[in-house]
């Protein structure tokens, strides 16, 4: 952004997009106890504002970040979503298991994602008899939370597998073999928007978020078919009871894929080349 800013200063009839893919100062996640903390933002907020605001417009990943980001420049802001690189749609679906449903959630568990409340539910379902098993590859990466999560699937890790991280090709097969997706919230932190989301939604498979975060996730999932956003655990349990009991998957149709593939990345991009043609 600095350099943005050096190039609109030594020629002042360059226009440039500030893109974030993270939001600056704004960042929720930044450090804010201290007050050195509070300073050092306050100082790096100075620039940000300064540099950003000679920029004709603004990106970001989400709603919230570039209403963010717009109102610090006093620009207009786009939201240009991060999207999903390679779509399974045209994949022949893996021949199903129909005695045993495969849930999928995959990538890391953070500390302040409610995951129990989804594991409690599977484990009540095993524990009355239902073929239901929930993989979790690469959920193992913070310690911490590995520990707590092995400890509340102590005596099911047949039916709830805790993975270390896996390569792409590993987890394209896993994607391909599972019958559901599940995501989860992110606690206390607002409009965050995870990358696996768009993973998901290229895998054509049906999505389930419990709990719902109530905010920018559910809204894109309520965009498309196939999804599921509950709120409390007897709706997912009754969820999964109906998915399990019509256990099958199918291409999508032409309209499904076409409500889907506006996540895609290539349809991101064409996006931000459709800004860059008005705007720069």
């Amino acid at each position: 952004f600095k350099f943005g800013y050096q190039l609109k200063k030594d020629f002042p009839n360059i226009k440039w997009l500030a893109d974030y893919r993270d939001d600056w100062t704004t960042n929720q996640l930044r450090p804010m106890s201290t007050f050195a903390h509070k300073l050092f933002n306050k100082f790096e907020f100075i620039y940000e504002k300064k540099w950003v605001s000679t920029a004709e417009i603004v990106t970001s990943v989400t709603k919230q970040y570039t209403k963010n980001v717009a109102e610090i420049s006093n620009n207009k802001g786009v939201v240009i979503y991060n999207g999903y690189q390679k779509d399974f749609f045209d994949t022949i679906p893996a021949e199903q298991n129909s005695a045993q449903f495969t849930l999928l959630y995959s990538g890391t568990v953070f500390e302040n994602q409610p995951i129990e409340q989804a594991i409690t539910v599977v484990k009540k379902l095993i524990d009355e008899g239902y073929k239901i098993k929930l993989k979790m590859p690469g959920a193992t990466l913070y310690e911490d939370v590995a520990k707590k999560l092995r400890e509340l699937v102590k005596g099911y890790e047949e039916n709830i597998q805790l993975i270390d991280r896996v390569d792409r090709s590993e987890i394209d097969r896993i994607i391909n073999e599972c019958d559901a997706l599940l995501l989860t919230a992110y606690g206390e932190l607002q409009h965050v928007i995870p990358s696996k989301l768009f993973e998901y939604i290229g895998t054509g498979k049906p999505i389930i978020m419990f709990p719902s975060d109530n905010g920018e996730i559910a809204e894109i999932l309520n965009s498309i078919s196939n999804t599921y956003v509950l709120k409390t655990a007897a709706e997912f349990e009754a969820t999964l009871q109906t998915l399990i009991s019509n256990n099958k998957n199918e291409l999508l149709t032409e309209e499904e894929i076409k409500t889907r593939s506006f996540y895609s990345r290539k349809t991101q991009a064409y996006k931000m080349a459709d800004l860059v043609n008005e705007y720069l």
